[in-house]
């Protein structure tokens, strides 16, 4: 799963809330 990396990155630039937004923040 290295989508994380750029999902986070997606997640965060779209509003902080995205799928794996909080779950990764909390990871990271």
């Amino acid at each position: 799963m290295e989508q994380k990396g750029p999902a986070v990155v997606r997640a965060r630039a779209r509003g902080g809330r995205g799928s794996v937004a909080p779950r990764d923040e909390v990871r990271r």
